[in-house]
């Protein structure tokens, strides 16, 4: 559990060596509260403040700097063989959250029991 704003130094250390660019948008497809992507952070309006989901985008954003193109076929072969709750790349973004909502992450979103984003139509098409 984050109980100190020391926790999230790392956050600002990163953002300050790495400069990804965060933008906060009105929307994002399937109803995701946000998205790392090459060209930037993406984060809903409503999820500004969340330090928790801006920890879960910069995780992936870290992954994707390591990873490079291998990342992406990797995440995508996770993604079809064990789904999105399952999948590691997932679960590491989610190191904020308590053990059940690694791998229960939709159901904890919709649930209001994510410390990201209580979105109760998340990931729904």
């Amino acid at each position: 559990m984050i109980n100190s704003s020391r926790e999230w130094d790392w956050m600002d250390k990163y953002i300050s060596k790495n400069n990804p660019k965060i933008k906060y948008v009105d929307k994002l497809p399937f109803n995701y509260n946000g998205v790392s992507t090459p060209f930037g952070i993406y984060i809903t309006k409503k999820n500004k403040d969340s330090k928790a989901l801006l920890e879960h985008e910069l995780i992936h954003h870290k992954q994707q700097s390591k990873g490079g193109v291998f990342f992406y076929l990797d995440y995508l072969l996770e993604l079809i063989t064990k789904g999105y709750d399952n999948n590691k790349y997932e679960i590491e973004a989610r190191k904020s959250e308590k053990e059940f909502c690694k791998k229960n992450y939709t159901y904890c979103v919709r649930n209001g029991l994510a410390k990201t984003s209580h979105n109760k139509n998340f990931r729904k098409w």
